[in-house]
């Protein structure tokens, strides 16, 4: 199939987007470099120049290498020859190649190899990286002019958290010796070997709760064909659980990744870290038991802190004026000082090797939602359970508070609480119902308990609107005063047409005439008693006001 192929050194700088933006490109003059995806490295490179590749996992080297060819000499003394290179001005007998076929693509490095020092080709080797979806593969094929046994080898320069896989499909046995991985055969060698990172790389990421993490391990024994599995073993939900976390059946020797989210832990004396391992199952062994584990491996995540709890003043139903100085001590004893509101909280604690905690407090309304973090005073220590809250200028609105505890090291990592109830900032207006500028009773000099005029029976003559999100649902004490200098008249008031359950308004005495409401706008409604009034106009005054705590 024919691709579209870019040559390394013709055409400046390309960038290119490939396999549907899995992989982003560079080519350059001398060198392309392709940017991998990774749940190991937060930015994981394969670099390839005409020389040698480089693996790197952010800032670091996992993994570099170069490729060295021989011949085997049987004239004279009996030895491995190694081969230079055709390699010209600039390199420009060594070509570097891209080709995208749309499905995967390949950077093809082609060599020249002289017959070791001597000036004719001993073959040319196409050193191929195919990119695919889910791998990259490294690919040499060794296109030889004679029939001697030759050589193909890998010179490892430098290798950190990474896992070099010898096998072959082909056949061909891969012998490390040192930091040298080599093939040999007679005739055109076509080898396929595979690198691949160990992970986690500890010294080289952070792992987050939550975070995916590749837990990759491999097995390899002299029998393989008894190899039946490999299972997962940590634990990361409880430190006391030793416990498996899944299986991968395998036909051989195998690496294997298992693709785990770092949960929160369950036991609130977790230290903060968690081991994993791996079990190689074959025919011959129990799982849990006698067969072969490797060395625990130990991840140190950042964790969430404990949920926090409110738990002042979330169980009581503020209701509170919109004014200053309320003097509401005496009414939410413990809960209110003057404008200002207590916020007591608790805490468990934080499984992270005892790594502090960040508090902030913030609150937001109902009808104006933007969250807000002024007007409080308290600590952001670790220990910190206290904090004050000053309502003094907060417009009418229902008010919800929250608290979020993140951890130190990492602040995007929290856990919050909000209150359950919320704090009700309320204002009121006070009018008559019937529209009239005055309140009126009927001008007869003896009555007993006669409405209000124009009170009706579903609107009382007093109209109480509530001014803000809506009627505040808690304890109010909505109470009356009136005075008037001619004692033959007795006035009742109560919070609905229910002229039997009213209450008696002493002169120059605040008494609740409702307690608590629900609706918007709410009434109250007025009755009057007159006993043989001197004459047939009584004046009096009226004070409607919210006293809280009652008479």
């Amino acid at each position: 199939m024919e691709g579209k192929k870019f040559i390394v050194g013709l055409a400046g700088v390309i960038v290119l987007l490939l396999l549907g933006g899995i992989y982003r490109v560079t080519i350059m003059d001398d060198r392309i470099v392709v940017s991998l995806p990774s749940d190991v490295c937060k930015a994981a490179t394969l670099r390839v120049t005409k020389d040698d590749f480089t693996l790197k996992c952010g800032r670091y080297i996992a993994f570099q290498a170069d490729t060295i060819t021989e011949y085997y000499k049987t004239y004279g003394t009996d030895e491995w020859v190694r081969n230079n290179r055709f390699v010209g001005l600039n390199k420009k007998h060594i070509t570097l190649e891209l080709n995208d076929y749309e499905d995967y693509f390949e950077i093809v490095r082609k060599t020249r190899y002289r017959k070791g020092r001597q000036n004719i080709d001993d073959g040319v080797l196409y050193e191929t990286y195919t990119f695919t979806k889910d791998k990259v593969k490294i690919t040499y094929n060794y296109e030889v002019n004679n029939k001697a046994l030759h050589r193909i080898s890998m010179r490892i320069k430098k290798q950190v958290d990474s896992y070099l896989d010898a096998f072959d499909s082909n056949g061909h046995t891969g012998i490390l010796m040192g930091n040298v991985l080599s093939y040999q055969g007679y005739g055109n060698l076509f080898i396929d070997p595979s690198i691949t990172l160990h992970s986690p790389a500890a010294a080289t990421i952070q792992y987050n709760e939550g975070d995916s993490i590749p837990l990759m391990c491999s097995v390899n024994q002299s029998n393989d064909s008894t190899l039946s599995s490999v299972k997962l073993y940590w634990n990361a939900d409880n430190e006391s659980l030793w416990e498996s976390n899944g299986s991968i059946s395998v036909t051989g020797n195998a690496t294997v990744t298992f693709s785990r989210t770092i949960p929160h832990p369950i036991t609130l004396a977790f230290p903060g870290t968690f081991i994993w391992n791996c079990e190689g199952i074959n025919t011959t062994c129990t799982s849990g038991t006698n067969c072969t584990f490797g060395t625990n491996r130990t991840v140190d995540p950042r964790y969430k802190p404990e949920v926090p709890t409110i738990f002042s003043p979330n169980t009581t139903d503020l209701n509170l004026l919109n004014s200053t100085g309320w003097g509401l001590s005496t009414f939410y004893p413990g809960h209110v000082n003057g404008t200002v509101i207590f916020i007591n909280w608790s805490h468990p604690g934080l499984r992270d090797n005892s790594t502090g905690i960040l508090w902030n407090l913030s609150y937001y309304g109902t009808t104006t939602p933007t969250r807000k973090y002024v007007n409080f005073d308290y600590s952001t220590s670790n220990t910190s359970v206290y904090g004050q809250w000053n309502v003094s200028n907060l417009a009418s609105d229902l008010y919800y508070v929250t608290l979020i505890a993140c951890n130190a090291l990492n602040t995007t990592l929290c856990s919050n609480d909000t209150l359950d109830i919320p704090v009700d900032i309320f204002d009121y207006g006070i009018s008559y119902s019937s529209g009239e500028t005055e309140l009126r009773f009927s001008p007869m000099p003896t009555y007993t308990k006669r409405a209000a005029l124009g009170q009706t029976a579903s609107r009382g003559i007093i109209e109480v609107d509530w001014l803000g999100n809506r009627a505040p649902d808690g304890q109010i004490n909505l109470s009356i005063n009136h005075s008037e200098a001619d004692t033959c008249m007795d006035i009742y008031a109560y919070s609905s047409n229910n002229v039997s359950a009213s209450v008696h308004l002493a002169n120059n005495t605040y008494v609740t005439a409702m307690d608590t409401t629900d609706a918007d706008p709410d009434y109250i409604w007025l009755w009057a008693t007159k006993a043989s009034c001197g004459t047939t106009t009584t004046d009096f005054s009226m004070d409607i006001d919210l006293f809280f705590g009652g008479t």
